[in-house]
């Protein structure tokens, strides 16, 4: 709630979901990356034609190669981890 207005409704499945650790990835080709991906059977979230957010630990170093083989360049990765308090304040943004 926000001034006494309702912003968003969620379960608490869904804001564990929302709020769990996760590192996201920017590739230059993120077919390349899902079919990585589900071969290793790694838990994603495409995020956009570029990113994709990981919730399975995994090696950079080991990542890196499988998506090398598949002519696949990793642009950015970075850690997520969004709070509640994060979250709440994202939903007032």
């Amino acid at each position: 709630m926000d001034k006494g207005k309702v912003i968003q409704e969620i379960s608490a499945s869904d804001l564990e979901v929302n709020c769990r650790k996760s590192k996201q990835l920017e590739v230059d080709n993120v077919q390349a990356l899902i079919y990585v991906f589900d071969k290793e059977n790694i838990e994603y979230e495409v995020v956009d034609d570029n990113k994709v957010n990981i919730f399975d630990e995994m090696s950079i170093t080991r990542l890196s190669d499988l998506l090398k083989n598949e002519n696949c360049e990793i642009l950015s990765f970075k850690e997520n981890d969004e709070t509640l308090e994060s979250y709440y304040i994202n939903l007032l943004s």
